[in-house]
């Protein structure tokens, strides 16, 4: 197993990042309830948050565009940016291979010639045909909720974007009074010109991320069954580069148009682990978290014989600082922080083919 993990630091201000419902002429920021401990006590407070489903639809956005440019293959509904997964044969798209699993499943699922059919063979064969024609279900994975259903985790995880802990005392959310003006339009229709609010929020953020890069291209419902090297090499450069891309360009979040939350990175680190999982330390936990992180590192690499690599971003003199003193490289640049972590991962990779 290579196995990558990420954790994230990011002043973010004036968001709308994730919005989640209308109550009247006002748009609701995503809020969660989180609890931490103020001096000897444990406290709940309400926060703005991103939801993990809102970046990883991001993500995958990400994944489908730069497939279709590398000439990777993506299904009807991913090219599209809609992730509906083949959940049901009615949505299968109108690739031909889409059209030719539908028939298939329809004719050993159901009708009065159903046939007999081995599920585990049925499962397996549906799995390997969707992860060989879409790089987005491979990477995101799938559930396919049949008569014989067939479930493919996604190789990727990440969390809530939610206030860290040592800052969250400053999270605020407010709402911003908006007007669309039309004094014209409104003597026609009384609606053209009217108020509305939205809330946004403004805190330091802290984002987990992680995915296991050895089982992209591999089937796993049933057993394990792997496209070639080439293709699997291809689609592990675009799992690295639609991460890079994702955090470098900011392309994440909704409500972009009229608020393009004004982003910049404290701190990024990541870790590259063979041949068990390491999971970066959660970085809600404070700027400490990269000290916990690289002891955890000394104690897993000498209690399991594994290999960590780990990599660091710095957005201010401070992080630097915090990052150099823990022996972490710091790269100027996250584009060429994820370049040299896409190297080493298919390094690895390739010594375990």
């Amino acid at each position: 197993m290579v196995f990558l993990s990420l954790g994230v630091r990011a002043l973010v201000n004036v968001e709308a990042l994730n919005m989640v419902e209308s109550v009247g002429n006002i748009v609701r920021h995503r809020k969660a309830a989180i609890v931490y401990k103020r001096d000897s006590a444990y406290v709940v407070r309400w926060v703005p948050a991103v939801s993990g489903e809102s970046l990883a639809h991001s993500y995958q956005a990400l994944l489908a565009s730069l497939a279709r440019q590398r000439g990777l293959p993506v299904c009807t509904y991913c090219s599209k940016h809609e992730f509906v997964k083949h959940a049901d044969r009615r949505i299968f798209g109108d690739l031909d291979w889409e059209k030719k699993l539908a028939s298939r499943l329809e004719s050993v699922e159901g009708g009065r010639r159903r046939q007999q059919v081995n599920a585990l063979e049925v499962m397996h064969e549906v799995e390997k045909t969707i992860i060989t024609n879409c790089v987005v279900e491979d990477i995101g994975g799938f559930l396919y909720a049949g008569k014989i259903p067939v479930k493919r985790t996604s190789r990727f995880s990440c969390s809530f974007m939610i206030p860290a802990l040592d800052a969250v005392e400053k999270a605020v959310v407010e709402t911003q009074f908006q007007v669309r003006h039309a004094p014209t339009a409104s003597q026609v229709w009384d609606q053209a010109q009217m108020p509305y609010n939205v809330e946004v929020g403004s805190a330091v953020y802290a984002w987990s991320f992680y995915m296991d890069l050895s089982s992209i291209g591999c089937t796993s419902a049933v057993k394990s069954e792997c496209l070639g090297d080439d293709e699997r090499r291809k689609r592990v450069e675009l799992a690295i580069d639609a991460l890079a891309l994702m955090l470098d360009s900011r392309l994440f979040g909704a409500k972009h148009s009229r608020f393009m939350p004004v982003v910049g990175y404290e701190l990024i680190l990541v870790t590259l682990s063979k041949p068990l999982p390491f999971n970066v330390s959660p970085p809600a936990m404070g700027p400490c978290f990269v000290e916990d992180t690289v002891k955890r590192i000394e104690a897993f690499v000498k209690a399991t014989n594994s290999s960590v690599e780990v990599y660091g971003y710095a957005g201010d003199g401070d992080a630097e600082k915090l990052l150099k003193a823990n022996n972490v490289r710091v790269y100027k640049t996250i584009v060429e922080l994820f370049e040299e972590v896409k190297r080493k991962a298919l390094e690895w990779l390739k010594s375990q083919a």
